[in-house]
């Protein structure tokens, strides 16, 4: 499948992925549902379950709700690639499911690979003891030639009130330089609401661009935010300090005008960028230098090791201009002294 097809074979391949992502994620989010709704279920017989965990698990412990959904998202992916079978037969020769608790993978990949990419329930300390704050998250990918860059084709980032889902068919460069267009569709629905798939675009008109959002959870991460913290208070904005997947509504759609990631992250953890991407947002490093993330994400596509955080630290904003220019300026210091006259510029 050439990687200039932005027609045709390519466009099928990118409705079809997000079908699939969106039943994986459907699927695993019903099965967390289930689960935390046993809490208050009198008639809780299950046997004592072991969860085999691979040592390299990032983040807060896998519980057995994780590995619950991993296996839901397997379930719901196959069965819309079954489904799919016209589009999918002849061009994808074999399945490769990649996820936070799939553990550290050695896979033979062949001409033709289908990766299914998860976290299944990102969020799970959210969802064990808030019940809320939790999405499913799945990408899906093809690779046509072993060694070759891969092709993202699309993904959904479910749960909340507002679910996201894309398809991505960009035409790329032929210089090897990174550059895509941002060829794709960005589609939202609200199950509170029961309305269904409808393409989305994002009005500039109501966002605050003075408003952010970042993950903090540990005491380390919410003193390196101090600066961008100050920065935001001092331009009038708002602080929150829940971002990733389950917040992607809120960059997409709300009032949220940037998300600021100060560590390195995995590509499912940050998979968010692609429809902020499509959409029209920009993202840049700390320093302020240009993050081209669907380049860095389709460079790793072949990386099933779940240990590997290939994306550094980034701001992701909408408008002109990085909203925290100032503050990646000479960040050992982290002065930000103008930022009144110079920060969230339209």
């Amino acid at each position: 499948m050439s990687t200039q097809d932005v027609g045709g074979r390519v466009r099928d391949m990118a409705r079809a992925a997000r079908a699939v992502a969106v039943s994986a994620a459907e699927n695993a989010l019903e099965t967390v549902v289930a689960e935390l709704m046993k809490v208050v279920d009198d008639d809780d017989d299950r046997l004592p379950v072991v969860l085999s965990q691979d040592p390299k698990h990032p983040g807060a412990p896998a519980r057995p709700i994780d590995a619950m959904a991993q296996t839901a998202v397997r379930r719901g992916a196959e069965s819309a690639i079954e489904e799919r079978d016209a589009v999918f037969s002849g061009r994808v020769s074999q399945i490769c499911y990649v996820g936070e608790e799939s553990g550290s993978q050695t896979q033979l990949i062949r001409p033709g690979t289908l990766v299914v990419r998860s976290d299944p329930l990102d969020g799970t300390s959210n969802a064990v003891n808030l019940l809320q704050g939790y999405c499913s998250v799945v990408t899906v990918d093809y690779i046509d030639i072993p060694g070759k860059r891969g092709r993202h084709l699309g993904g959904a980032i479910l749960g909340g009130d507002i679910d996201i889902s894309w398809e991505q068919w960009s035409r790329r460069s032929q210089t090897g330089d990174g550059y895509h267009n941002a060829l794709g569709r960005v589609y939202v629905r609200s199950v509170r609401l029961r309305t269904e798939w409808r393409a989305a675009e994002v009005s500039q008109e109501y966002r605050v661009m003075a408003n952010m959002a970042s993950v903090a959870a540990s005491e380390s991460r919410f003193r390196e935010l101090e600066a961008y913290r100050e920065a935001a208070f001092a331009a009038g904005g708002i602080v929150y300090h829940l971002a990733g997947n389950p917040f992607c509504a809120a960059l997409l759609f709300g009032e949220v005008g940037s998300f600021v990631e100060i560590k390195d992250v995995t590509l499912h953890d940050s998979a968010y960028l692609i429809p902020h991407w499509l959409l029209g947002g920009a993202t840049e490093g700390l320093d302020g230098s240009p993050l081209n993330y669907i380049d860095l994400y389709e460079e790793n596509i072949a990386n099933f090791d779940v240990s590997a955080k290939p994306v550094p630290p980034f701001v992701a904003f909408y408008g002109r201009q990085n909203p925290f220019s100032v503050v990646g300026e000479g960040r050992e210091a982290r002065r930000i002294a103008s930022a009144k006259d110079r920060i969230f510029e339209r």
